[in-house]
């Protein structure tokens, strides 16, 4: 059983709101579902566990919004044809065509996406490393046995 998580979808195209959020309830999450970027501004503040949003939103875009979710650790998915792949990324996002953001593709990508929200580890959100107690310089892992102490 999945836990149920709350997505954000801004898509001003009635017609791919409709199929995107038919396929975020099938996979048992809700779906908050707005048209503008401004109004996406306030649902951010309520901080959802992904962001799926079309490029073009009017004088802003998709890319705006998802450097405003990455700001504060949310996910993003950018509905986009392929040549905004590399703008996508660069703001930290997944991109995706509006053909595939209905499909396994991209019940992949949430699935994926979601598993990372509220990882303490950059690079692979899935590996949460807060329990750590004492954090080696430099990115190095060293592992110590219980009771062993770094002499000064």
């Amino acid at each position: 059983m999945s836990l149920q998580r709350t997505i954000l979808l801004v898509s001003p195209t009635p017609s791919l709101a409709k199929t995107v959020s038919a396929a975020i309830r099938r996979m048992g999450h809700h779906v908050l579902v707005t048209k503008t970027f401004e109004a996406a501004k306030k649902y951010l503040a309520a901080t959802p566990h992904l962001l799926v949003t079309e490029l073009k939103l009017g004088a802003y875009n998709g890319l705006h919004l998802a450097l405003r979710a990455k700001a504060i650790a949310i996910p993003a998915v950018v509905i986009a044809d392929e040549s905004f792949n590399q703008d996508v990324e660069l703001v930290g996002a997944v991109r995706m065509n509006s053909a595939s953001a209905t499909g396994e593709d991209f019940r992949t990508q949430v699935l994926r996406l979601l598993q990372g929200v509220g990882a303490s580890h950059s690079v692979f959100p899935w590996y949460d490393d807060l329990n750590q107690d004492e954090r080696a310089p430099r990115g190095v892992f060293v592992h110590r046995p219980a009771g062993h102490t770094i002499p000064n």
